[in-house]
């Protein structure tokens, strides 16, 4: 039972001791001391970055009095140029420097008189082997590495588990760190959550050639860091620079090139099965085509960055009763425009948007193709971030996203097999619905053909005694069955009340008026008397039954023997519309999948971080404080559909017909279609400082405060023990027949209720005495109504 939504609270306290920075994890910051040959400061030294390949305006900066300078907020990657001037001094020159995400970059720079240099002093740059001031334990992959990794797949979540202490051993894309949980890893792109909302899995995948780095955080993570207990994978995006650069990837794999892809697996690995024959010659193809594109819309004001992506991927398996390829097709693109303002304001809009579609899912070697399933997921995903520098020592960051995508899972068969539009009939009471909005297992589309012998059903017994006699010919449609009453099929069917007669009304006084003694209906038809006309079977006043338009009463109308043979061969005649098929499980499963959804999981993210710098105090100190808010909305609409198991009894017939008997279980949904939302709203604040009172001693200093409250639909609460005695009243009035079907009626139900009558099943006089107490208790038991989902029924 649904209730309204309830809400969920918990606030998250945390307070860290570590050696850390207080940088930004999608850039890196620059610093260093400028001094002469003895080692005295140099003021007012003049430090300028250049990077024609990345977004970088040539941002600068001028030591202070102790010969300090420092640079924030540099998009990471690698050919940097750093050039350091002074009056009376040789200018220097640093090239071929990589920055990397979420470190900060010392560069200490001495400067000897102009008068001993006659030109620039060029040095390559690199990198100190060890971060002192930090103890996060993380992994960096950069772009180039990336592009070289001999992995299968072109994935973002290939990389991850490159990682020491990170595992996939499923390959789902969710990797779990250091044993925790798989959802326990938040993904961070441009320092924007894309972790799915609801599952705690990826998100959305990415288009793998925008990546810049992925940095994989493991242990030791800052105080800006939240919402995840096992890690994160802090992946940062490529932009444009003044440089017009393009790449063109193709990547291909075909049975064509691969004869051996769709190969026999080891027999260890099938119990000693071997491949089933179609399996070589299944045709796969995976396609993998890269297109990217970069430079300036502007000079060193506007850059921009497109890239674009295909993925087909088909994979042949082996199923040992049946071969098949699975499928996944899709598209990545992203797309990422910036802005450099000034010198010390940047903006940068970005777009990525993955659809992904994955065909032939759930199949083994019991369930056939057709009842596989399609999963579809995708949608886009906007950032905004601005970055605004008010001097070396203070630097606020901004950050705003929309996380929008979409997942869907469908059946591989349509199941509406017959393609007339209807599913169920509860609400079509002129099909048998009875309209109670529980969709039955009778209430399932039934086409024209009820029986599915491809024949329709005609009136059959025409010396009337109840069986069906093969040798006066009654069996018309070949079924080896007599039609039930009313059993005639075809919904423009003649013979409505099938009982093989032309019944009509007649004007016996011929005035023209249907007369209420001649107005008296048709046997067996409602709604024909009264109604104030002469009504009629001979639609088309051919005097004949017709089963099909002016076809004669005919089970296989409009037949035509093409091959000569003498026989009703299906596609010679005209055949009744088949019932939908159903989700049908015995010794190989078939039918529409009975299961698909379709729902939107959003998250708008608004971020602001503050950076100061400070020197003095005991010694310096970097601090960083921010809020992050996340609103996060989750929708989806589920379907679900009857699954029918069928157990044949050999050497069972039922009575008056050749068919042999058994049992069809039918499993009912209490609720076809259901509706689930849920809401979530998250607010983290955290402060950290990176205080260092000796240059060769670091201290981190953090804490972090996480609010979150959600909303969501559940079910209500149920005490066991209350739920048993209510059960125990209902089989008091109508016991279930534990014996084997002793009364052979196949209805769970034993004749045998209040004083060894059944109201419910039975009429009678002696009933009447007990409806009205029965009445009462069922009100008490079951105020809705009294149904039961699931029984056994023989086959008809």
């Amino acid at each position: 039972m649904r209730q309204g939504a309830g809400s969920l609270k918990y606030i998250l306290f945390a307070l860290s001791l570590v050696a850390s920075p207080a940088l930004s994890s999608v850039s890196t910051d620059l610093k260093g001391r400028v001094s002469d040959r003895l080692g005295h400061p140099l003021p007012g030294a003049t430090v300028l970055v250049k990077n024609d390949s990345l977004a970088v305006g040539e941002p600068g900066a001028v030591t202070d009095a102790d010969g300090i300078f420092r640079i924030l907020r540099l998009p990471p990657g690698g050919g940097y140029r750093i050039r350091v001037t002074l009056a009376t001094f040789g200018p220097v020159e640093f090239s071929d420097i990589e920055l990397v995400a979420g470190q900060t970059y010392t560069l200490d720079v001495v400067l000897n008189p102009a008068s001993e240099m006659k030109e620039v002093l060029r040095v390559e740059g690199h990198a100190d082997v060890v971060d002192t001031e930090s103890v996060v334990t993380s992994t960096t992959f950069s772009s180039e590495f990336i592009s070289g990794l001999p992995v299968l797949g072109r994935d973002y979540q290939d990389v991850l588990s490159l990682a020491p202490g990170v595992t996939d051993v499923n390959g789902t894309g969710n990797p779990n760190i250091h044993g925790a949980r798989d959802t326990d890893v938040i993904t961070l792109v441009d320092g924007v959550n894309t972790t799915d909302p609801f599952s705690g899995y990826f998100g959305q995948q990415l288009n793998i050639e925008s990546i810049e780095q992925i940095e994989v955080i493991t242990s030791g993570a800052t105080a800006e860091f939240g919402r995840a207990q096992g890690g994160f994978a802090n992946i940062i995006t490529k932009s444009g620079g003044n440089d017009f650069q393009g790449s063109f990837k193709f990547f291909m794999r075909s049975d064509r090139l691969d004869g051996d892809g769709a190969g026999i697996d080891p027999p260890e690995l099938r119990a000693g099965l071997g491949e089933v024959q179609s399996l070589r010659e299944l045709s796969f193809t995976d396609f993998y085509p890269f297109l990217a594109l970069s430079g300036p819309m502007v000079r060193d004001k506007v850059w921009y960055y497109l890239a674009n992506e295909f993925v087909q991927v088909e994979t042949p398996i082996n199923a040992v009763s049946q071969a098949f390829v699975t499928q996944t097709r899709g598209y990545r693109e992203f797309g990422k425009m910036t802005w450099q303002i000034n010198q010390a304001q940047k903006l940068a809009l970005s777009l990525s948007v993955d659809q992904t579609k994955d065909a032939n899912q759930g199949l083994d070697s019991r369930t056939a193709v057709e009842s596989g399933h399609t999963f579809k997921r995708g949608g886009p995903t906007y950032t905004l971030k601005e970055t605004a520098i008010f001097s070396p020592t203070y630097l606020l960051e901004s950050s705003f996203s929309w996380f929008d995508n979409a997942f869907q899972r469908s059946p591989t068969l349509d199941p509406d097999t017959n393609h007339n539009g209807v599913l169920y009939v509860d609400n079509r009471p002129d099909l048998g619905g009875n309209g109670d909005g529980f969709n039955q297992a009778r209430e399932r589309d039934p086409g024209e053909d009820y029986d599915r012998d491809r024949a329709y059903d005609l009136f059959e017994d025409f010396n009337h005694n109840g069986r069906l006699d093969l040798l006066f010919g009654e069996d018309r449609d070949g079924d080896g069955r007599l039609t039930p009453p009313g059993g005639c099929e075809g919904s423009s069917n003649e013979d409505i009340n099938c009982n093989g007669l032309l019944d009509r009304e007649y004007d016996l006084n011929q005035n023209g008026i249907a007369d209420p003694d001649e107005d008296r209906g048709l046997p067996g038809v409602p709604g024909t008397a009264g109604n104030g006309r002469f009504d009629s079977e001979d639609v088309n006043r051919n005097n004949l039954l017709d089963t099909v338009g002016n076809s004669g009463p005919t089970s296989f109308p409009f037949w035509n023997d093409r091959n000569s043979n003498h026989i009703h061969d299906p596609g010679e005649y005209r055949a009744p519309l088949f019932p939908d098929r159903d989700y049908t499980r015995g010794a190989f499963i078939t039918g529409p999948n009975p299961y698909q959804f379709e729902d939107h999981r959003k998250r708008l993210s608004l971020r602001e971080d503050f950076s100061i710098y400070l020197d003095g105090y005991g010694g310096t100190h970097d601090f960083k404080m921010g809020v992050l808010y996340e609103h996060e909305g989750f929708d989806r609409d589920t379907q679900q559909r009857a699954i029918l198991d069928i157990a044949l009894s050999k050497g069972l017939s039922q009575a008056g017909t050749i068919q042999e008997g058994g049992t069809v279980t039918a499993h009912l949904p209490t609720s076809p279609d259901i509706n689930n939302t849920a809401v979530g709203d998250n607010l983290g604040l955290y402060l950290q400082d990176t205080y260092k009172p000796l240059p060769n001693l670091t201290v981190g200093i953090g804490v972090r405060v996480d609010l979150e409250d959600l909303g969501s639909f559940g079910h209500t609460p149920f005490d066991p023990a209350a739920e048993r005695r209510v059960y125990n009243q209902l089989m008091g009035l109508t016991e279930v027949e534990f014996n084997g079907n002793a009364e052979l009626d196949f209805d769970n139900i034993l004749e045998k209720g209040l004083q060894n009558s059944d109201p419910l099943y039975t009429t009678g006089a002696g009933n009447m005495l007990h409806l009205a107490q029965v009445v009462t208790e069922l009100k008490t038991i079951a105020p809705r109504r009294f149904t039961r989902h699931e029984a056994e029924v023989q086959i008809q």
